[in-house]
């Protein structure tokens, strides 16, 4: 297992990222960078460095935003000390940006500056695996996002969007889609009603869906991807173990996204709708699964990033080893350590297209002996090795 150490080496090298370390009284430790003798804003503006250890919180990852364009990510972890992370840009090679930022950090002008350029979804993966090093609690970055911005940034970030709506939705007399209508399609397939659900959506009503992006395609990617998140939520309410509709819903979002026409993108998120509707129906009829399986998915599920073992899972459920083995290949027709695996290996998927985490590192969060062991496990489920995954289909 990697020390912290390892690991903050690790990120910098694959992220040019710095990562600084304090004690938990703030004392500056040392920094991890790659960044062949640059200035550090920090250094060259204690108060920034002190505002931004001022905001850490041992509650969650805290972030901080400035010029429009540049991140910072602040992790406490109690007595292992602070770690501020950043800054990074998040647009490509901005001259106007890093000229800024020499200016209000008061660094010399005469030297070189540069920062490293990342999408913001990728810096609060690395702030995720930190984290999750560092606490052992994992967050998703939609959570580190939710918990950690701070709220008058966004405030005034959205507020500059909703003038704009404002503005064009009175202008040209336009009013949104009914709410009622909405609901009665969500409320179909909370219920499991696939009757219900057709009716709904063929439903004629005053209205129309916002405008979610210019783009017509990035418009209708939009809007799928709100379907889905609703339809896995009522789905849910409806009696689906939460890991199973999540894991649906990033299988449809990925799919979604690969896809160049707005025509099949919403015809796929109705799909994924009628998908959930039939899941609920099933768990309603008594077709679906076991509720002592249903609960050993839950756990398997929130317990990922770990090393499983079936008496573990056997003794949270308070059952035998047997029974539950038994139990589980009754009612899935699979052995519970493969189903372990193989959620396992679709939980890398994601990283493996979106990031540039090695494979080591992917193998390591998920609980994985090894590298080895991991690309063993990755070839039996999906037929090809995480390179030739990654090769085929990292963005």
């Amino acid at each position: 297992m990697l020390d912290t150490t390892e690991l903050c080496s690790h990120l910098v090298h694959l992220s040019h990222v710095p990562i600084r370390c304090y004690t938990a009284d703030a004392e500056y430790q040392c920094t991890y960078a790659d960044q062949g003798g640059y200035p550090d804003p920090l250094r060259c503006d204690p108060d920034l460095e002190t505002m931004l250890l001022e905001k850490a919180s041992v509650s969650a990852p805290k972030l901080y935003f400035e010029l429009d364009a540049v991140v910072y990510g602040i992790i406490h972890a109690k007595e292992q000390g602070i770690f501020l992370v950043g800054p990074g840009c998040l647009v490509q090679r901005s001259q106007e940006i890093t000229q800024q930022m020499v200016r209000i950090h008061h660094m010399d002008s005469q030297k070189p500056y540069r920062m490293s350029s990342c999408t913001l979804e990728f810096f609060f993966s690395l702030l995720s695996m930190l984290y999750h090093h560092l606490t052992g609690i994992y967050l998703s970055w939609t959570e580190i996002m939710a918990r950690g911005t701070e709220e008058e940034h966004l405030k005034g970030l959205v507020q500059k969007k909703l003038d704009h709506v404002y503005d064009n939705y009175n202008g040209q007399g336009k009013v949104h889609n009914p709410y009622s209508q909405e609901e009665r399609e969500q409320d179909s397939i909370r219920r499991g009603d696939l009757e219900s659900l057709r009716k709904s959506i063929q439903e004629t009503y005053v209205g129309e869906i916002g405008t979610l992006a210019n783009n017509p395609l990035r418009h209708a990617k939009n809007i799928a991807i709100t379907l889905i998140a609703l339809s896995s939520r009522s789905a849910i309410a409806g009696g689906i173990p939460s890991e199973i509709a999540y894991s649906l819903s990033d299988a449809y979002v990925l799919q979604v996204e690969e896809l160049l026409h707005a025509d099949e993108v919403i015809a796929l998120a109705r799909q994924a709708e009628a998908h959930y509707t039939t899941l609920v129906r099933d768990h309603i009829s008594g077709m679906q699964k076991n509720a002592l399986v249903t609960r050993c998915k839950e756990e398997v599920g929130k317990r990922l990033r770990q090393k499983i073992t079936v008496v573990e899972l056997a003794d949270e459920l308070g059952v035998t080893r047997n029974y539950l083995s038994q139990l589980f290949m009754k009612e899935e027709g699979v052995p519970l350590m493969d189903y372990i695996m193989e959620q396992k290996i679709h939980s890398s998927l994601q990283a493996l297209r979106y990031t540039k985490a090695t494979y080591g590192e992917i193998a390591y969060q998920l609980g994985f002996s090894s590298q080895s062991h991991f690309g063993q496990a990755f070839k039996k489920v999906m037929g090809m090795t995480p390179k030739q995954y990654r090769d085929q289909y990292a963005t």
